[in-house]
């Protein structure tokens, strides 16, 4: 998947947790972190890897807020996710990335492409860039990453790792 990214702080913080950040710029051809979600993550400890992350030199593209979008602002999401969304639909293009269920139905509701945390980890053992997802969930799940069984089988079966 080669395409354009515009990604919320979740993805970020919790690929970071685990190592896993370079993800992020390995897979697509650009990522964009509109400002109000590069401002969630660095609002974080500074020993926090995200934070570290994001503060480092050339990783992302940290893009100003763009304009409300009254369809979005509807739907009462954080503003970190408002903005991903907004991001997306005023560039056109870009895959939104997301955790946030809510927010993917938003996403949805737009016509807008969508891939969260996992999403990027199948994405990654695909491209040969991890070998195996279950050591990676297990650790997105010590570093705080909510998922329950029935998701995390799902996971592994689209990782190629089920049962």
């Amino acid at each position: 998947m080669a395409d354009d990214w515009v990604c919320n702080a979740s993805p970020v913080i919790c690929l970071a947790k685990v190592g896993c950040s370079n993800l992020l710029m390995d897979l697509p051809n650009r990522l964009v972190v509109p400002a109000g979600v590069a401002g969630e993550i660095q609002a974080g400890p500074a020993s926090d890897p995200g934070a570290q992350w994001i503060r480092g030199p050339g990783a992302v593209y940290v893009q100003s807020a763009p304009d409300p979008i009254r369809s979005v602002a509807n739907w009462d999401l954080g503003l970190g996710e408002t903005q991903v969304i907004e991001t997306a639909i005023s560039e056109g293009g870009l895959t939104v990335v997301v955790d946030d269920r809510v927010a993917r139905n938003c996403a949805a509701a737009h016509g807008l492409r969508c891939i969260g945390t996992f999403g990027i980890i199948i994405l990654a053992k695909n491209a040969g860039l991890v070998h195996e997802v279950r050591p990676l969930l297990a650790e997105l799940r010590a570093a705080g990453l909510r998922v329950d069984e029935p998701l995390a089988q799902r996971v592994l079966d689209l990782a190629g790792e089920g049962a």
